[in-house]
């Protein structure tokens, strides 16, 4: 059976805060200097998107969809921002297509063509 988009974001939205958590225990069990920032770094991302599995949690099924369409949108408006951002310091940010696999993506200025592999 086939699940509707939106549950689908919800569910790879869970699958992430699973893994990171598992990531941030494993790292803060580790009594090195390096491995506790680490887990520090990676403990931004799990509060933010655990608050967004809260909000799901608590919306009913329209409010879902609004709030997962919405975090796409906000996505898309990041990847914009940071597209012309590079354009606007001078990057290479056209998009190019992998030979070996089709996927469209846009090299860094030090990407050498065999660096995309699909």
């Amino acid at each position: 059976m086939e699940r509707p988009v939106h549950e689908r974001k919800i569910m790879a939205l869970f699958d992430r805060c699973r893994s990171r958590f598992g990531a941030v225990r494993l790292l803060a069990k580790v009594e090195a200097p390096d491995f506790g920032q680490q887990a520090t770094v990676l403990a931004r991302p799990l509060i933010t998107e655990s608050l967004m599995l809260m909000e799901l949690a608590a919306a009913d099924e329209t409010r879902r969809v609004e709030l997962v369409v919405g975090w796409e949108l906000a996505t898309l408006d990041d990847l914009e921002g940071l597209w012309r951002e590079g354009q606007a310091r001078g990057h290479d940010v056209t998009m190019r297509k992998c030979i070996a696999c089709g996927t469209a993506f846009v090299p860094s200025q030090s990407d050498a063509p065999s660096r995309h592999t699909g």
